[in-house]
């Protein structure tokens, strides 16, 4: 089970209210968001994937090009926590389809937190 790794604190939190600040389409019909974490090879993988209106691609294509740009969406500073705790080959990555939503994941090391 993945519960017994740790992780930096306020890793998910930033992502989950993203979800319901940016992705919520309309008050009406809600958001579902899920929450995932597993194992994978010698890493932790954590999701948070949710239904709501996704990312414009040209915006997805900024975050890619530049993570400075993730500071007007709190990623930064999740993503530059988990480089400095655990080493650039761990963080965050980014998938989304406008009109079917985001997924957000977070892969650490088994190790867990220093």
């Amino acid at each position: 089970a993945v519960l017994v790794f740790s992780t930096v604190k306020l890793t998910l939190q930033p992502f989950v209210e993203n979800c319901i600040n940016h992705g919520l389409c309309d008050d009406e019909n809600g958001i579902n968001i899920i929450i995932k974490g597993f194992k994978q090879g010698t890493n932790i993988i954590l999701e948070v994937i949710d239904d709501g209106m996704g990312m414009l691609p040209a915006t997805i294509a900024k975050l890619a090009l530049d993570p400075e740009e993730w500071k007007n969406y709190g990623m930064n500073n999740v993503d530059k926590r988990i480089k400095l705790a655990f080493g650039e080959g761990y963080g965050i990555s980014i998938f989304s389809k406008l009109g079917i939503g985001t997924k957000i994941t977070v892969t650490i090391p088994q190790k867990g937190v220093l």
